[in-house]
């Protein structure tokens, strides 16, 4: 007992045991040789051997970097593993870590992988709620004016397309609608909006301008069946 007590007060006062030194080195040897296998395996595209060594890293050391989880989460996503997946998010989330691409990655996940239109529709909502916070708070009001594709990362363009498609998923056209604005005003030369509007206008009875859209669109390089222009 005087021992065990001993040692808690070594450890208070921060101090490390000469046996309990050589435990420490040990775990920072194994987590970085893991680490530099999994960094490996995820920067060649690997990810069934990134997910083995991602297992060994939750096993037997303290796995809570929040770039591991992701690159855990992107390694689940492209395994078609959702529900893992959105556990490794939920972790990013659960550290405090709030951030417009962990939300627009949990929604994409139930939309792709999941078939979940709702729970994308609320996590892509989420995502917009902080994407307006972080354009007030770097930008200030005007940013509708100033902001630039130059400005922002491509999630926030993979926001609003998913959070359009998300609405026309959940039978919101005039919504999808709104929401395809932000892109078509920041990313003028890309055509997933102008594709999303053209849906949208279908569903609310308007093929004249439906079709419209979807020329637009296939002059900026989609490719889509036409539904729309006959």
């Amino acid at each position: 007992k005087e021992s065990s007590a001993a040692s808690d007060v070594y450890k208070r006062q921060g101090y490390l045991l000469p046996y309990e030194k050589d435990m420490e080195r040990f775990e920072i040897k194994i987590f970085s040789e893991l680490v530099a296998q999994v960094t490996q395996y995820h920067q060649e595209g690997s990810h069934q051997k990134a997910l083995a060594h991602f297992n060994l890293l939750e096993k037997y050391t303290p796995f809570n970097e929040i770039k591991l989880l992701n690159w855990q989460s992107q390694s689940y996503r492209a395994t078609l593993q959702g529900s893992a997946a959105i556990r490794s998010l939920e972790k990013i989330l659960l550290l405090g870590h709030r951030t417009v691409y962990t939300y627009v990655e949990l929604a994409e996940i139930y939309a792709d992988l999941m078939e979940d239109s709702k729970s994308a529709l609320i996590y892509y909502e989420t995502a917009n709620t902080y994407a307006q916070k972080y354009y007030e708070s770097f930008y200030g009001k005007a940013y509708a004016i100033l902001l630039k594709s130059a400005d922002l990362p491509e999630s926030h363009y993979r926001l609003y397309n998913g959070l359009a498609q998300a609405y026309l998923d959940t039978n919101n056209p005039i919504q999808a609608l709104k929401a395809t604005k932000w892109n078509l005003r920041v990313w003028p030369e890309k055509g997933d909006a102008h594709l999303i509007n053209a849906q949208a206008h279908l569903l609310l009875d308007a093929p004249t301008l439906a079709c419209e859209q979807y020329l637009i669109a296939l002059e900026k390089g989609i490719q889509a069946e036409n539904i729309f222009c006959y």
